[in-house]
């Protein structure tokens, strides 16, 4: 397993979840993403590269989510949580990833926080997300293809 690559390489995180699961006992469809801000972007990023891998995906004031990811989102529902008054990544742009979800059939929910920036982290505190991720498990066979090439 290569080490130090960067996290946008599918094939080096895909080499990564191998690893944990040969090392520890995983439960392969219970496998979740999580991520605030640029972590958001990249949890949403790799649910849509590797929908096969992931049941659920958690976004929190995600950077310029990319609303052509929303069709490859459909097989790992996400929860996305925006702040209303954030002016790093702009809430408009999340909610046409949403809009996008929904057209393209998808799953998800979504949380504006009317009042809040852009610094929500204290929305992990408590269980309410864990409890959302860990109610989904993966729904999509272990052979399922991968957006690699979209």
């Amino acid at each position: 397993m290569s080490r130090g690559e960067i996290w946008t390489d599918a094939e080096s995180i895909a080499a990564l979840l191998d690893h944990v699961q040969l090392q520890y006992r995983v439960d392969p469809n219970a496998v979740y993403l999580t991520g605030h801000s640029m972590g958001g972007h990249g949890a949403l990023y790799l649910a849509y590269k590797m929908p096969q891998r992931f049941a659920a995906v958690a976004a929190l004031s995600p950077v310029s989510p990319i609303t052509a990811w929303a069709g490859g989102l459909r097989g790992v529902p996400p929860s996305i949580i925006h702040g209303g008054k954030d002016e790093i990544a702009p809430v408009a742009e999340t909610d046409e990833l949403v809009q996008a979800i929904k057209k393209a059939g998808g799953d998800l929910q979504f949380t504006r926080l009317d009042e809040r920036d852009h610094f929500i982290l204290d929305q992990y505190e408590g269980d309410e997300i864990f409890r959302w991720l860990s109610a989904h498990r993966k729904a999509a066979p272990e052979n399922a293809s991968d957006n690699e090439a979209k």
